[in-house]
């Protein structure tokens, strides 16, 4: 660790028995304090108390593994592609667990920033055409932004994949989850699929549960490929 051991929380879990006698693997967890901080810290802001605090990719973990148990055909090894607003991550999941991550600098942002910058719009009023698909916006909008973008959203999953497969662990994987903002782009999963030739499906993490009669379905079926990571660190309270 690149860090003095008192700027640095760790944490450990014991996974099992190891290949060696009388040994045990262990999983070993390092974070820079104030990374866990700032984060507690925003949580006691909104009167909110922090009782797990995990990694970001074993929450992604927790969550595609619920959705990939309810895909038609179970896939062994799923691609999770979670497109924010400036980074893109991909998680590749095999019989539940992760054996490859990747990060990239790519995101909604762009998009956003078009729109904002093409069509004098506020963030907001950005975001909301976004997510609708362009609707009330210019002519030409689909042809001259929104299809282009999705094209770029396409070559960055591809490309992503390409840089898993030369990593010699596998060609080929049985599905890809899209998350994230981006997942919710009208079309963009149909594209992916096309681009990729793999079977591609917006991820849900609520899609198996029962939804309280308080919660809107419509926004929460909206919004549930942005809180992908968030239900798998929900989830972690019944462990």
């Amino acid at each position: 660790m690149p860090y003095p051991q008192e700027e640095v929380n760790i944490d450990f879990e014991i996974l099992g028995p190891s290949e060696h006698p009388n040994e045990v693997d262990v999983l070993l967890v390092a974070s820079r304090r104030e990374n866990v901080e700032v984060r507690i810290g925003a949580l006691k802001d909104a009167g909110l108390m922090a009782r797990v605090v995990d990694v970001e990719s074993y929450s992604t973990e927790t969550a595609a593994t619920l959705i990939s148990q309810h895909l038609p055909a179970k896939p062994a090894t799923v691609a999770v592609m979670d497109i924010g607003a400036t980074l893109s991550t991909l998680t590749v999941i095999d019989r539940d667990r992760i054996i490859y991550t990747r990060e990239q600098v790519f995101g909604g942002k762009q998009l956003t920033e078009e729109l904002m910058r093409r069509y004098s719009l506020s963030q907001e009023e950005a975001e909301r055409a976004k997510r609708n698909g362009g609707r009330g916006l210019p002519d030409g909008y689909e042809e001259e932004v929104l299809i282009p973008f999705k094209e770029t959203m396409a070559q960055q999953v591809t490309r992503s994949l390409q840089f898993f497969f030369g990593s010699g662990q596998h060609n080929s994987v049985d599905h890809i989850l899209v998350a994230g903002g981006c997942a919710a782009i009208p079309g963009a999963v149909e594209l992916i699929q096309e681009e990729t030739g793999t079977p591609t499906s917006v991820a849900n993490p609520f899609g198996s549960m029962t939804v309280a009669r308080r919660v809107p379905t419509q926004r929460l079926t909206e919004d549930a490929p942005a809180l992908l990571t968030a239900c798998g660190l929900a989830m972690r309270s019944f462990d």
